[in-house]
């Protein structure tokens, strides 16, 4: 939660994964896949392989994340 721009990449077949990013950070997700599951915890889709959390436009800390996967479960959840 110290940084005011995070990127993070994920790139993964066959696994499960969990990311946590801060409650009060604005969270951005692209997502290309083949047959996964996702659970993204307080975003909303804006359309297909887009989504964003309600604060995305004003938060001053911003999280961006990039998942590539085929036959993965992924879950991005908030903390405070």
């Amino acid at each position: 939660d110290q940084q005011k721009l995070t990127k993070i990449y994920l790139k993964s077949g066959m696994a499960d994964t969990e990311i946590k990013i801060p409650e009060g950070a604005g969270g951005e997700i692209r997502t290309e896949s083949a047959l996964s599951s996702f659970d993204f915890e307080g975003f909303e889709k804006i359309e297909p392989g887009l989504y964003r959390t309600s604060n995305f436009k004003e938060a001053s800390q911003k999280v961006f994340i990039d998942i590539e996967s085929g036959f993965a479960a992924v879950q991005v959840k908030r903390y405070n």
